[in-house]
């Protein structure tokens, strides 16, 4: 007896992934936290924030979060994210 094996899935079509540049420094930097609405994220990103504060100098910090914790955030909250952030961290809870 002999089996086929089908993938049914379509063929991946990636764009290429572009990084941005790492900032040199993070004094005066507006950085945004993106938390996931797990348990606890909320306040860990609240402590990163003011650390980022003290140790480095951030100028300001935008905490913003998703509406559930499977979902994608809504792009409003990515793109005012863009706009006014030099850098984003993403983070969860538990």
């Amino acid at each position: 007896m002999s089996f086929i094996m089908l993938k049914p899935r379509q063929k991946e079509t990636r764009s290429q992934l572009i990084l941005s540049q790492r900032l040199g420094t993070l004094e005066g930097k507006v950085i945004g936290t993106l938390w996931n609405n797990r348990p606890h994220g909320e306040k860990f990103l609240q402590q990163l924030g003011e650390e980022l504060k003290e140790r480095y100098k951030v100028a300001k910090v935008v905490h913003r979060k998703k509406i559930y914790i499977n979902s994608r955030a809504p792009m409003e909250v990515l793109e005012e994210l863009k706009e006014k952030c030099d850098a984003v961290v993403v983070g969860i809870g538990d």
